[in-house]
């Protein structure tokens, strides 16, 4: 083989190389660096600058679909929103539980004997009552359907409605309303109306009739038949003397708007009393779905678990017990009721009896000046409330510090200028001034301590518990009558009737008329009053009466009270439009207090 021919075909098929001694280099041919430089260019523009276009358009468009949906969405939202306000409304609904707090003890749930304000409301709100008070203040039926009032209401033929059920579904009927008035007129159990009803006859015509023959006539008498009504056939098993202390909360049947659920005490000595809606309820069914009443000793306990929200609401508190920071959460009403604070003046004491002393009294006290240092009350000028008499009638005693020190003059008592203190054949002016443990009545008889003492008055000022139970102030001061005046509150309720307050025969150790007042005109006029056919005669009486008290100053008019009713602004409690005769009326319009909220539709 001819070898170096064979070398020159190899080498002819090497790329060329330049040899530079002991390194070379490929040198590429001119058409083979153009080639592949024009690939690199066209992989470039395709893969890198037309796919980065192409993602910028993407970008855009994929955004530009982003903002369309993000308008349609808010618009949706709008359009939504609109539509609510237009056709919904945020509001209050069915369910919740209303909570509410008082001060006292839950002792006994039969309503004949509560006494408590815990109990009363328990009575209130779990049984029904012949006759009631509408939010007007003003009596209305309640079980009964149909009554026939003859002479001037001392017969009264009742026939009740035939849809109450007890929570066992047992029918209510006539033979409950005659098991519970025979139960009040049962002198063994000392029921609270005992005297009211120890001579009312009542007879059974059938199932839902009955005849009551009362021992007066007046038109008052729908007022005695708010008495709450109790389940024969549970209760006429137990003997009378022994309801007192029966536990009935093991067997407890109900008739109202709720129903009870159950009564637990606490080792502090606090009660939890919950009772649940009557869904079979015979008027309007509660919006609430439970209603709570908590018991607590005192009024701080009862400030703590309102700002904790533990509990909705009190009656025993006003919001001025709050600091200003505090009451951001909760609101208050004020509504006056059919009770006044009065000074009874003693006619039988031995110095009260003379009348140019009661009109120094009466004359010689500021209760403008009285008034302002209380809290929640109104001005109270004379026995009985403005809307029952005809006031342009009447004028009240008019505060005159010269013309009392006159009258005290002329009774023969001097002011010594060593003590200053009166004196009549070497005997002091002095008195004993009784009254509780209360918080107005308290700043009244300090405030009337000192203006009688400036008068000359050597004043003992005697203060008793509110809720002794044992009942020491009532035994040894009130019942033997040891006061020279005793500042005391009556509660009038809704009849324009005060015989009991101040008719001679009510006065006596177990009567009303804590002054002694034994003018027999003067009780005459209430008893023509008692029996007037209608309000524009009964008026006219009661004026004439108010007329002659203010001369006779058997007592002097405080104030009216007003009831506080504290409760968190989240929540719906009563009207406070509403009238009341007592705080228990507040419960009138319970089937539209609530709690929880929620969007309601409305029609278009």
């Amino acid at each position: 083989m001819d070898i170096k021919k064979h070398n020159r075909s190899v080498a002819s098929k090497k790329p060329s190389t330049v040899s530079t001694g002991i390194r070379s280099k490929k040198i590429l041919s001119k058409e083979y660096r153009y080639f592949v430089g024009n690939i690199a260019l066209r992989h470039v523009r395709d893969n890198v600058i037309r796919r980065a276009y192409s993602l910028r358009l993407t970008k855009r468009i994929i955004l530009g679909w982003l903002a369309i949906i993000l308008i349609i969405i808010i618009g949706v939202g709008i359009t939504r929103e609109l539509s609510e306000k237009s056709f919904s409304e945020n509001s209050f609904i069915n369910g919740g539980t209303f909570s509410e707090a008082f001060i006292g003890n839950i002792d006994n749930l039969n309503p004949l004997f509560a006494d408590s304000s815990a109990e009363k409301a328990f009575s209130k709100l779990a049984f029904s009552r012949l006759y009631d008070f509408d939010t007007s203040g003003l009596i209305k039926a309640d079980l009964v359907d149909n009554l026939k009032a003859t002479d001037n209401y001392r017969n009264l033929d009742i026939t009740l409605r035939k849809d109450v059920k007890w929570s066992n579904n047992d029918s209510l009927d006539a033979n409950d309303v005659i098991y519970t008035v025979n139960l009040m007129k049962d002198p063994s159990i000392n029921t609270y109306g005992y005297k009211n009803w120890k001579d009312v006859k009542i007879t059974k015509k059938d199932d839902y009739r009955f005849e009551m023959i009362m021992p007066v006539e007046s038109n008052s008498v729908l007022y005695s038949l708010n008495f709450p009504i109790m389940p024969s056939r549970i209760l006429s098993k137990v003997k009378n003397n022994e309801l007192r202390e029966l536990d009935i909360s093991k067997n407890m049947v109900t008739s109202g708007i709720f129903k009870f659920k159950s009564l637990q005490h606490t080792s502090e000595g606090n009660s939890i009393l919950s009772l649940v809606r009557n869904e079979n309820y015979y008027r309007n069914v509660a919006k609430l779905s439970r209603y709570e009443i908590f018991t607590y000793k005192d009024k701080e306990n009862i400030k703590k678990v309102l700002l904790s929200g533990a509990v909705i609401s009190s009656n025993d508190i006003s919001l001025s017990d709050f600091t200003d920071s505090e009451k951001n959460t909760l609101k208050e009403n004020q509504t006056s009721v059919n009770r006044g604070f009065y000074a009874f003046i003693n006619t039988n004491d031995s110095i009260m009896k003379s009348i140019k002393v009661r009109k120094a009294v009466q004359h010689g006290i500021d209760m403008n000046a009285v008034r302002s240092n209380m809290n929640a009350v109104d001005g109270l000028d004379y026995p009985i409330l403005e809307q029952f008499i005809n006031q342009k009638d009447i004028s009240p005693a008019k505060f005159d510090k010269t013309l009392a020190a006159k009258l005290l003059d002329d009774d023969g008592w001097k002011l010594s200028n060593n003590d200053k203190i009166r004196y009549k054949d070497g005997k002091k002016l002095q008195i004993q001034l009784a009254t509780i443990k209360n918080s107005n009545l308290e700043k009244a008889s300090k405030n009337i301590e000192k203006q009688l003492k400036e008068l000359g008055f050597d004043v003992q000022l005697i203060v008793g518990e509110e809720n002794d139970k044992t009942a020491n102030f009532v035994k040894t001061i009130i019942k033997p009558r040891s006061y020279s005046i005793l500042l005391y509150e009556l509660e009038f309720g809704a009849d324009p009737d005060i015989y009991a307050f101040w008719h001679y025969s009510q006065a006596n150790a177990e009567g009303l008329n804590l002054s002694g007042y034994n003018d027999p005109v003067a009780s005459d006029m209430l008893v023509n009053a008692r029996k007037a056919n209608n309000i524009e005669d009964k008026k006219k009486y009661l004026t004439a009466f108010t007329r002659r008290w203010l001369r006779d100053v058997p007592a002097i008019g405080i104030a009216r009270t007003r009831t506080t009713f504290v409760y968190r602004k989240s929540v719906r409690a009563y009207d406070n439009r509403n009238k009341f005769n007592s705080e228990i009326n507040r419960y009138e319009d319970i089937s539209n207090w609530a709690v929880d909220k929620g969007k309601l539709y409305k029609t278009p």
